[in-house]
């Protein structure tokens, strides 16, 4: 039942949405399947062959962690040979072997895309079903469970994507931000995009990214990990059930409210601070926080990327509360602002006198922080779950 494979490519129809690409810098060759699909579908093909070329065949297989291949060679009798390796989330042939007794394929969560010759007489709907796709996960991040922390959009790219194209799809996602990873030799690259701009520095999104890396074996669950970003490199390493981030301190300086701040937040008194992006308004007491109703229209107005808004807590497992609010970014309320804890876990440690502390942020879904100041860096401690994922086509 599987079609063999050439430069003018057939399809069979069971393997729409259930194959791998291929490529060769070769001029021409074929691979040929045949066997049957066990276990539901791609666990096990009982022959694989290779001819027609010695240039080297790339099967991209993005989300397979590991690949024992079982065989012989030919020219070697009686020799076992294991002739492929794991490169960057794909697989390249070592030469030496012409077939294999089978490939067993483990850890597979899924493969995607078949690479379609320019040439092929296939149609553009079938083509772009078979083509190589870009997988995205949605992760609830600063959450113990489902539906509260903050959602973010996660999406792993293979190659360099242009800003517009990330900014396209943040915006399609909708919401608060969305996370692109791109691998290199000594990390990952990492940009945030809300649905309307890119911004410098993103907490909740970095925890997401860093969760799905290694739920999807991008990352080894020992491996910390370093993101290169536009706010310099950020690390992120796993503690039990919990991701620790380790982000740059980000002080504030006493000021007075700019023209129209008090109004929009429809508040009479509080003293405000500045960190260079974010106003930071600390207000008497936590009930003061909680019935906060902004004025979106007239705050958007403020010339900030948003606005912190904190009082200490009453509650013997929290230290402080806080909400955050964007809509000059395009968010009218954040639900859990990792970033702004940069300045919240200083201001609050010189308060209080201490400096590990319990954080609460008062949105509507809410979220819990772990947070702690060594020196000029701010750890965030939180944990994730994804939701649910899927694949980009365009």
């Amino acid at each position: 039942r599987w079609a063999a494979l050439s430069t003018n490519t057939r399809v069979a129809s069971n393997l729409l949405g259930l194959g791998s690409g291929f490529t060769t810098n070769g001029s021409s060759f074929s691979v040929a399947f045949t066997g049957s699909l066990a276990n539901r579908g791609i666990t096990k093909l009982d022959r694989f062959s290779l001819s027609g070329t010695d240039k080297p065949v790339v099967w991209f297989f993005p989300l397979v962690s590991r690949i024992r291949v079982r065989g012989h060679c030919p020219h070697q009798s009686g020799t076992a040979v294991t002739a492929f390796r794991h490169d960057s989330g794909s697989l390249v042939m070592a030469g030496g072997a012409d077939s294999y007794e089978y490939i067993d394929f483990c850890r597979l969560n899924y493969l995607h895309g078949i690479y379609i010759p320019e040439n092929d007489r296939l149609s553009r709907d079938r083509k772009l079903m078979l083509r190589p796709k870009i997988p995205i996960f949605q992760v609830d991040a600063f959450a113990h469970e489902p539906f509260i922390g903050n959602p973010a959009a996660i999406c792993l790219l293979e190659n360099s994507m242009d800003g517009c194209w990330m900014q396209s799809i943040a915006a399609e996602m909708n919401l608060s931000e969305t996370a692109f990873v791109l691998r290199r030799a000594d990390g990952f690259d990492l940009r945030w995009f809300t649905p309307t701009v890119e911004v410098d520095l993103c907490g909740h999104a970095t925890l997401a990214a860093a969760h799905i890396l290694w739920e999807q074996h991008w990352l080894p669950a020992s491996d910390d990990t370093q993101f290169h970003t536009r706010s310099g490199i950020l690390a992120a390493r796993r503690d039990a059930d919990r991701i620790i981030l380790d982000f740059p301190v980000a002080d504030v300086e006493a000021i007075n409210a700019p023209a129209g701040l008090f109004q929009a937040l429809d508040i009479k008194v509080g003293n405000v601070y500045f960190n260079q992006v974010d106003y930071l308004v600390q207000l008497e007491n936590e009930k003061d926080v909680l019935s906060l109703q902004p004025d979106f229209s007239a705050l958007e107005k403020i010339k900030a990327r948003g606005i912190i808004v904190t009082a200490v807590s009453k509650h013997s497992e929290c230290d402080f509360i806080s909400r955050f609010f964007a809509p000059a970014s395009g968010i009218d309320e954040d639900p859990v602002t990792g970033s702004a804890h940069c300045s919240l876990t200083p201001f609050w440690a010189q308060r209080l006198g201490k400096k590990t502390l319990q954080a609460f942020q008062a949105s509507r879904r809410g979220g819990k922080l772990t947070v702690q100041l060594q020196g000029k860096r701010v750890k965030l401690a939180g944990q994730a779950i994804t939701v649910f994922g899927g694949e980009l086509y365009v």
